[in-house]
Parts: structure tokens; C-alpha cells; sequence
């Protein structure tokens, strides 16, 4: 569940201005957060596993930007 609201912190790759880029990381990392303290709360998750959560996500966020940044780098200097 926690996956789902840290899925948002790709929201950072989105804006350009930087105060909306943290807006939109804040925005990700507290849902995240909500979503998996109400896991905590039932007993479904440890709190290891809410942050190794976060820290996967984040990692696979910046893997796909990576890819996409070089993907049309590359499509950019082709024409």
C-alpha cells in the first residue's frame, strides 16, 4: 500500500520550477508515510518495511527517469 503513495514522489521529475518539484516530493513521501503508518497501525508492517519501501521507490523513480532522460536524449540528437 505504501508503494502507492511513494509512487507519487515521481511528481518531482514532473515540474520544473523547484518549489513545485518538493511540493510534489513532499506530496509523495507524505503519502507514502500516511499509507504506511495505517499499515503499522493494523499489524500488516514493521516500520523497516515502510522504509525499505520509500528507499525502493525512490530508486526505481530515479532508474525510469534515467532511462527515459537517455532514451530521448539520444531520439533528440538522432533528427
Amino acid at each position: 500500500h505504501a508503494t502507492i503513495g511513494f509512487a507519487w514522489m515521481a511528481l518531482y521529475f514532473v515540474f520544473r520550477k523547484s518549489s513545485a518539484r518538493f511540493m510534489g516530493l513532499g506530496f509523495g513521501l507524505t503519502l507514502g508515510w500516511l499509507l504506511g503508518i495505517f499499515q503499522m497501525i493494523r499489524g500488516e508492517h514493521f516500520l523497516s518495511h515502510t522504509i525499505v519501501t520509500m528507499i525502493a521507490s525512490w530508486l526505481v523513480i530515479l532508474l525510469t527517469f534515467s532511462c527515459f532522460q537517455r532514451f530521448y536524449h539520444v531520439k533528440r540528437n538522432a533528427s
